[in-house]
């Protein structure tokens, strides 16, 4: 009996350390994310795809998106500020609001056509309406690019 009460206290030992790692990992990440910004909670679909969570930060030459959780440092998608044309705007469907919106207050959902950077050409993105308002303010504020150099 005492072996079977120390095993189970060992694996609750080891479940208990293994969680406390992986908060302490994803709360080191995001703080690494934002990187001195304040990273925006959005959901991400792309065409037709399945919505799915993560944060948006805005640099300043790109849109880059991370994963919610995951341990990766880098964005899994990166779009040019220049190649970025918002489309349609509206709140979301039904199906959307109880996909991956779960925290964003007021939602909207925008559709985007990129024509450069590493990520999907077309994508839809919800967000909240302080966020677009933001995200909107970035992308119009944008200094015209250089083309001097481009061949």
């Amino acid at each position: 009996m005492d072996g079977l009460l120390l095993t189970t206290e060992i694996i609750g030992g080891v479940l208990i350390v293994g969680i406390l790692v992986f908060l302490l990992l994803t709360l080191v990440r995001r703080r690494f994310i934002a990187g001195g910004t304040v990273p925006v909670q959005c959901a991400l679909r792309l065409v037709q795809g399945r919505w799915r969570s993560g944060l948006l930060k805005l640099t300043h030459e790109n849109l880059e998106w991370y994963p919610l959780f995951g341990l990766t440092w880098r964005p899994r998608y990166v779009w040019r500020r220049y190649g970025l044309e918002p489309g349609e705007i509206g709140p979301p469907d039904g199906a959307e609001r109880r996909s991956a919106l779960i925290g964003i207050m007021q939602p909207l959902r925008v559709s985007f056509q990129a024509d450069s950077g590493r990520g999907p050409g077309v994508f839809d993105l919800t967000l909240s309406a302080a966020a677009y308002t933001a995200l909107r303010a970035w992308l119009e504020a944008a200094s015209p690019p250089d083309r001097r150099f481009e061949v």
